[in-house]
């Protein structure tokens, strides 16, 4: 985090996708949920304060699959238990998941750039064509 706090949360994003581009052929995500700050992950079973927010942790997950490729992924130290603030720790571990998985599907596609949104997202309609 002093290096996030120091340089911004995107350049470090960055620098981890290109040392991990230029050092592994593959990649196995580990997401360990406590690097979520306990006010967007409460649920896990050593919660530190300072830690990143849940748009840091989807955009990293989503940025890596996408952009460098993943052979696989997991996630822990999701605690239900210790979840009780309207089960938003293990929200977040699902919505990790799907951003992963979306970013595999764009990687597929050949979209790796770095804050694509699908123009549907954006509001942009194709035009309605009519044969005649």
């Amino acid at each position: 985090m002093a290096e996030i706090n120091r340089d911004g949360f995107d350049k470090v994003l960055e620098r981890a996708i290109d040392e991990a581009l230029d050092q592994a052929d593959y990649l196995y995500l580990s997401l360990d949920i406590d690097v979520a700050d306990p006010a967007f992950a409460p649920g896990t079973g050593t919660p530190v304060a300072g830690g990143l927010t849940s748009i840091n942790v989807l955009s990293a997950v989503r940025r890596l699959a996408a952009e460098v490729g993943i052979v696989g992924m997991d996630v822990v130290e999701v605690s239900p238990p210790y979840d009780n603030q309207g089960e938003i720790t293990a929200l977040l571990a699902n919505r990790a998941i799907r951003e992963a998985l979306t970013g595999i599907a764009m990687r597929r596609k050949g979209i790796t750039e770095p804050r694509y949104a699908h123009p549907h997202a954006l509001g942009v309609r194709r035009p309605v064509t009519t044969d005649h």
